[in-house]
């Protein structure tokens, strides 16, 4: 597999931006640290796999400023790394895989990598290192296109929301029965006359709901019988009742 290739892919399904110059960067970072791998492979350079850690420190700072600008909205040129962190750390803009996978190669690789001078790494540390942050860019980039997706979907004015379904009910099962019926005729209906073919689900559920008056909370960790549950988006409509959402897509 090769997954500088996937992570390719998945950034030329984003439209266009200020974020292009920058994620096409991190392609190129990704594509180096395997160069320093195959070179230390062939050469028996073991430098070469050090030189290949701070390439994916590239890719992990590039992918993370660049996330920060789509999702914030904010210029993270105007921001430290240590800022932008601090941010998604304390925020709940990002699922909660992409922090722990954040969480992870800062800790394994980049904070080690950056204090200690001295230090060496070996074949099988590059390739988890490749790999980690390569998997944390594309998470990254699927969270930035569901942003985008929804921004372009709540500002298209064929895009009809449903405001009775923020109204007051009787009941939660009366409010998830509305919202049942409201989701299933935009999703049949409505949808159908929108530019959607290559639009993330998630993304035009919640544009939906938010243009239709709902408050929103996503991807929601729930504690159940000594398990967890998890929703794509937790609704809350005028009364107070709140209703979970899964989203789930087949060919």
């Amino acid at each position: 597999m090769d997954i500088a290739e996937k992570l390719r892919l998945s950034i030329r399904e984003l439209s266009e931006g200020e974020h292009t110059p920058g994620l096409t960067a991190i392609v190129r970072h990704v594509e180096a640290a395997i160069r320093h791998f195959d070179r230390a492979d062939s050469s028996e350079d073991e430098d070469a796999y050090t030189d290949c850690i701070y390439r994916t420190n590239q890719v992990y700072e590039g992918s993370l400023k660049e996330a920060y600008r789509i999702l914030s909205g904010q210029d993270p040129n105007k921001k430290s790394l240590f800022d932008i962190e601090k941010y998604f750390d304390g925020d709940s803009t990002l699922r909660s895989r992409v922090i722990k996978q954040m969480s992870r190669y800062r800790e394994d690789y980049r904070n080690p990598s950056t204090h200690d001078y001295k230090l060496d790494f070996d074949e099988n540390e590059a390739i988890l290192a490749i790999l980690s942050v390569t998997a944390f860019a594309k998470l990254l980039v699927a969270q930035m296109k569901s942003k985008i997706d929804a921004d372009f979907l709540k500002n298209d004015p064929s895009f009809k929301p449903d405001s009775k379904v923020r109204q007051k009910s009787e009941s939660v099962s009366e409010f998830a029965e509305e919202l049942a019926h409201s989701l299933e005729k935009f999703l049949n209906n409505d949808a159908e006359h929108l530019d959607l073919a290559s639009r993330e689900p998630v993304a035009l559920v919640t544009a939906f709901l938010e243009k239709s008056g709902l408050k929103l909370v996503r991807d929601v960790y729930m504690e159940k019988d000594q398990d967890w549950l998890e929703w794509d988006v937790i609704v809350t409509n005028k009364s107070g009742y709140k209703v979970p959402i899964e989203v789930k897509t087949s060919r």
